[in-house]
């Protein structure tokens, strides 16, 4: 199922695609919007942003959930499973 995900910042509110199996980093990656990560495997946290509305579903088994909070989402290893809101901070 490919989703819609609203992305917001600080100055700038846009809608990206996002295809069925890709994480949402990658879709940031593809469509030129820029955002902090490292690892890539949910270890390090950096890419960790606010999830404002929708839902996803880690890809690893090893993401480090125990360092963001209920609304926070780790990027890197996250897909979505229904249309989504993020705000990067």
């Amino acid at each position: 199922m490919d989703c819609v995900c609203v992305v917001r910042s600080e100055n700038r509110t846009r809608k990206i695609g996002v295809v069925s199996g890709e994480t949402i980093l990658d879709a940031l990656i593809k469509n030129n919007v820029r955002t902090k990560y490292s690892c890539g495997s949910g270890i390090c946290t950096l890419c960790k942003v606010e999830l404002i509305s929708g839902e996803v579903e880690y890809t690893r088994k090893k993401v480090n959930l125990e360092k963001i909070k209920e609304n926070e989402v780790l990027i890197c290893c996250a897909k979505v499973s229904s249309d989504i809101t993020i705000h990067l901070g």
